[in-house]
């Protein structure tokens, strides 16, 4: 089971929509994939077609409890996302985001539910965490839980110089709470070919960050934007578009990483969202 956090503390860098396609595109690939929502905007939870008001747990349990695998874990909506499950968001109340935050302190905890996932559920091919846009402990969590970490980078020079920041603070993460962590690489967003700020924001980015740069590139692209709003993954909108194709990139990407320890099984119970 190979943990992939999503992670950049800066908002609109395309972070949830990274986690969501990539999910579905390894889904596509058929591996089974747990898509895990840390993000208190609930983007991922959403995007994936769930309704809030539908969900009778989630991530909150995971920290707090009661924790029943059948419960906090959701099938995909779409049929042909069969693979795909999802721990989503379920945090709609101040006091329970409080509770949630005091709970999340403890930076071992969901390192320690993922094990019993492997354990005792499903031993998932891939997790993939849509850490917080922001530094918590819900992103420290995901960081100390996590084996692969990407960092989602929109063309720009501020998002640039944000991400040079966070750099350091994964050194730390490595150095301290979880030494197996690797920085698989960042993942260059919104990209236009034609517009001399992402030529320039990709050559900075290659000259100050050298080899970490991923191969694949993910453009701006129409069909994205239009899948968020239809709350599902862009290959299910238009799996011919750009946007797509350059997920299902990733996808073969980070299969080439290597090949988690357990072989794909059939998928358990799960709860679904009506």
């Amino acid at each position: 089971m190979r943990i992939i956090a999503i992670a950049n503390p800066k908002g609109g860098v395309g972070k949830t929509t990274t986690a969501i396609n990539l999910a579905a595109s390894l889904a596509i690939a058929e591996k089974s994939v747990l898509l895990i929502d840390l993000d208190a905007s609930r983007a991922s939870t959403l995007g994936m077609g769930l309704l809030p008001e539908s969900l009778q747990a989630g991530l909150l349990q995971v920290f707090i409890g009661p924790l029943n695998f059948q419960e906090v874990i959701y099938a995909s909506p779409y049929q042909e996302l069969e693979r795909l499950n999802i721990i989503p968001n379920n945090i709609n109340e101040q006091e329970t985001e409080k509770r949630l935050y005091s709970a999340a302190q403890n930076r071992m905890r969901l390192k320690t539910v993922l094990e019993e996932i492997r354990q005792h559920y499903h031993p998932y091919d891939y997790v993939i965490l849509d850490a917080p846009a922001m530094l918590n402990e819900l992103t420290f969590n995901a960081l100390a839980a996590a084996h692969s970490l990407i960092i989602p980078l929109r063309c720009g020079f501020f998002s640039l110089r944000r991400v040079e920041q966070f750099l350091t603070v994964v050194e730390r993460i490595q150095r301290g709470i979880n030494p197996q962590l690797r920085l698989e690489g960042i993942l260059l967003n919104f990209y236009e070919k034609r517009t001399r700020v992402s030529q320039r924001s990709l050559a900075e980015a290659r000259r100050l960050f050298n080899g970490l740069i991923l191969n694949t590139i993910i453009p701006k692209n129409t069909d994205l934007g239009l899948a968020a709003f239809e709350r599902r993954p862009v290959a299910l909108l238009n799996i011919a578009s750009n946007g797509a194709q350059a997920y299902l990139n990733l996808a073969r990407e980070v299969l080439a990483w290597g090949q988690p320890e357990t072989e794909t099984q059939a998928l358990p119970p799960l709860n679904r969202a009506l």
